[in-house]
């Protein structure tokens, strides 16, 4: 098993940090897995590790990640701070200070940390896309709209995100969806076009993020002969234990859940969920 194999590898080499990353990714092969209690076995791997990479910045971006998702905001801000003041450069840091922002409701100082960094920068740098939807998400909430959009036509649009197939559906689609949870009209345009990008791009399951936002797309678009399909071919990997079980059962009854004024039943004045990706 995948995470087996990981701990085996790390025991040994725990300097190795293509598996650290691998591991300790949101969206690694721990974060990946959908067991119950996955965010604190990542804290506590990070932990046991620490010892060996010192101040290490890239790695303190890590660990920060990992404990903002485990709840330990207080412990993960000195991380995140401690990382960027050694590499204020440093994407990871970035990317990580944007998340414990937003998982502690510090809205401010994630607005203007992120919309100074992003300056300086480069535009097809890859976390640029994925860092322009963390400062969309902070816009949103503090009801500025026109430069929530701005950001979105400027960084998160098909045509002009940074990031691989998986962050750009992933980024497009919760951009969308969390715009229309705050009262924002609907576009269907933009919609249509991730899900055209969905087809071409990611045509068969593989991430359960970037499935997740392909579904969104297919279920705003109302092609219930698509979300079947996909379904299918989840379970079948499912099966296979190459997929989460349970994230197939989610998805396919979530999806089953469309109203006549949207996919999912959604409360007046709803606003977006407050933890980050």
């Amino acid at each position: 098993m995948a995470i087996a194999a990981a701990y085996t590898h790390l025991k040994a080499w725990p300097r190795d940090a293509l598996v650290v990353s691998s591991a300790a990714n949101p969206n690694g092969v721990i974060g990946g897995s959908g067991r119950i209690g996955q965010k604190h076995q990542i804290a506590a791997l990070m932990d046991s590790l620490a010892p060996h990479y010192s101040d290490d910045f890239w790695f303190l971006s890590y660990h920060a990640m990992a404990l903002s998702e485990d709840g330990q905001l207080a412990v993960a801000r000195a991380k995140i701070e401690q990382s960027l003041a050694a590499n204020p450069n440093n994407a990871h840091g970035a990317h990580g200070f944007a998340h414990v922002c937003y998982e502690g409701g510090e809205l401010d100082a994630a607005r203007t940390f992120l919309t100074t960094w992003l300056t300086t920068y480069p535009r097809e740098g890859f976390f640029y896309g994925h860092l322009s939807w963390h400062l969309s998400l902070c816009e949103i909430q503090a009801g500025e709209w026109t430069r929530a959009l701005r950001l979105y036509r400027d960084a998160m649009a098909l045509d002009r995100h940074s990031g691989g197939p998986q962050q750009k559906m992933s980024d497009g689609a919760a951009f969308l969806w969390r715009s229309e949870l705050a009262g924002h009209p609907r576009d269907a345009a933009a919609w249509r076009a991730l899900y055209d990008y969905a087809n071409a791009a990611l045509p068969r399951p593989g991430s359960g993020l970037a499935d997740l936002h392909v579904i969104l797309a297919q279920a705003v678009i109302r092609d219930d002969a698509a979300l079947d399909a996909r379904a299918r071919q989840m379970e079948e990997l499912a099966r296979e234990g190459r997929y989460r079980p349970a994230l197939t059962f989610r998805l396919r009854r979530g999806a089953s859940r469309r109203s006549n004024t949207g996919i999912f039943r959604r409360d007046r004045g709803a606003r977006p969920a407050h933890r980050g990706k």
